[in-house]
């Protein structure tokens, strides 16, 4: 009984210093998108670039990460070190063989036997392309935004041009193929101009995209349309590839 407490004794005092022991928890993940190859990618709301990125990040903490492009779906998860046994192995020396649960206990209290898998975010990284829905994939991702490809407007107005009639004939068949379909069809500008004037121009290209829609047989009742003018950009403004981003129709899936 004598040597089973003291081996556990003894257990508790290495397991106490490797807690000290490990004192670097950044880690450094690529997110390189699979599907699609180039996707823009956020953590915890905020832009990172094109992927492939690599970031150094806290092992400790928890990550909202978002991959969005165009004509996909965005693909939102969760990243969050999980108790990686190489760690445990490798700060541990009767912890980990001896007493397994030990290392457990001290990663539930301090976090530090934690790390990120880059399987895991490997495995996550593709998105849906927006016209290839399921049924499943409606009630999942209802409440989603996402752009279309290729809709484009004449200069400073909203007339839609010709040759973005295809891609709106494919929302349009996409809401014959599921009738319970709604969209909340979004306008969005840049920050050049009056305010007055993006909020207006936001207004009437969401409109345009909604008759459109309607002219080709869609009941009204399924497309609502709102302007948010300059007030929700996903870019910078500063730069003319930011300005072009903000500029944007979305939809989103009601």
């Amino acid at each position: 009984m004598k040597k089973i407490i003291t081996l556990s004794l003894a257990t508790l005092v290495f397991t106490s210093c490797a807690t000290l022991v490990r004192k670097e928890f950044t880690q450094e993940i690529t997110f390189a998108s699979v599907e699609p190859k180039e996707a823009y990618l956020y953590i915890n709301g905020e832009y990172k670039g094109v992927t492939p990125v690599t970031l150094e990040l806290d092992s400790r903490e928890t990550y909202d990460v978002k991959y969005t492009k165009r004509g996909y779906l965005p693909n939102k998860f969760e990243l969050e070190g999980r108790i990686q046994p190489k760690y445990v192995a490798g700060d541990f020396f009767m912890g980990a063989v001896a007493f397994g649960w030990i290392p457990m206990i001290v990663d539930h209290q301090t976090g530090k036997w934690k790390a990120f898998d880059q399987e895991d975010v490997d495995y996550r990284s593709s998105s849906v392309y927006w016209s290839k829905m399921t049924e499943d994939d409606i009630e999942l991702y209802r409440g989603e935004v996402f752009e279309i490809e290729n809709l484009y407007f004449e200069l400073d107005k909203a007339v839609i041009k010709t040759s973005s009639y295809d891609e709106l004939n494919e929302v349009v068949a996409f809401m014959k193929r599921f009738p319970t379909v709604k969209f909340e069809v979004r306008g969005h500008t840049d920050s050049q101009g009056e305010d007055a004037y993006n909020q207006k121009l936001s207004e009437d290209r969401a409109a345009s995209v909604v008759k459109y829609i309607t002219d080709q047989g869609i009941d009204a009742s399924r497309l609502t349309k709102k302007g948010y003018g300059e007030t929700m950009p996903v870019a910078t403004n500063d730069t003319e590839e930011g300005r072009a981003r903000n500029r944007r129709v979305e939809f989103r899936l009601d």
